[in-house]
């Protein structure tokens, strides 16, 4: 679960019959960040080890491995959006390659990604008006 105006994480467990657990809460900014930020979007990769979620103020991209079990989340990057107010992003069809859309910034972000290290790099842009969501073709 992702929250918005704490821009944190928290891992939640499904039970048996149907209510939810809270499990670990991770952070998704580094420590030393103190200007204003909120939390857009939030999608795991269809083979369940890269969590990603996007900063809006921050305009990053933070992504965890998760452990095998999902109850446990590793920081393994947070990397610049190139561009103002990510809003939302998305994964294309197979999963190499993530888009971000901008709200304060009329582009598009495309980044390439590692599907074994879930790690992203930064590849072009390509302005776009009005971004509300992004969905894969």
């Amino acid at each position: 679960m992702l929250g918005e105006l704490d821009y944190t994480v928290t891992v939640l467990t499904i039970n048996e019959d149907g209510s939810l657990t809270a499990g670990n809460i991770y952070n998704t900014l580094p420590s030393d960040w103190t200007e204003f930020n909120s939390s857009a979007a939030i999608r795991l990769s269809a083979d369940n080890k890269f969590l990603y979620v996007s900063n809006r103020g921050h305009n990053s991209i933070t992504v965890f491995a998760v452990s095998e079990d999902g109850q446990t989340l590793t920081e393994i990057q947070n990397i610049s959006t190139e561009g103002d107010f990510p809003r939302d992003f998305n994964f294309n069809a197979d999963e190499t390659f993530i888009i971000v859309g901008h709200q304060f910034q009329p582009q598009i972000s495309l980044f390439k990604r590692d599907v074994e290290t879930g790690l992203l790099t930064y590849t072009d842009n390509i302005a776009v008006n009005e971004i509300v969501c992004v969905t894969p073709a």
